[in-house]
């Protein structure tokens, strides 16, 4: 029995060069390559570096319906807050 497949997980197109060279000789490729997923602490040293911008959409209260409908269309980037 064929061993089974493992799963590839999340993918991305990436633009190579395969070897240091001027592009006439040796062009770019885009390829579909495995999304890189961070280390231990990578993420924790960019949010203490400053370089991690938190995205925070506010609605007023009484825009508590119209905030919903946009989450659920998947129209919010990051967060919704709603305000009293």
């Amino acid at each position: 029995n064929p061993s089974p497949t493992p799963p590839q997980g999340p993918r991305m197109k990436a633009v190579l060069l395969e070897t240091p060279a001027p592009i006439e000789t040796h062009p770019l490729r885009v390829q579909d390559v495995p999304t890189p997923q961070p280390g231990p602490g990578e993420l924790l040293a960019l949010a203490a570096a400053g370089k991690v911008k938190v995205v925070v959409e506010t609605f007023p209260l009484a825009h508590a319906e119209e905030a919903l409908g946009r989450l659920k269309r998947g129209e919010v980037r990051a967060r919704a807050v709603l305000l009293a």
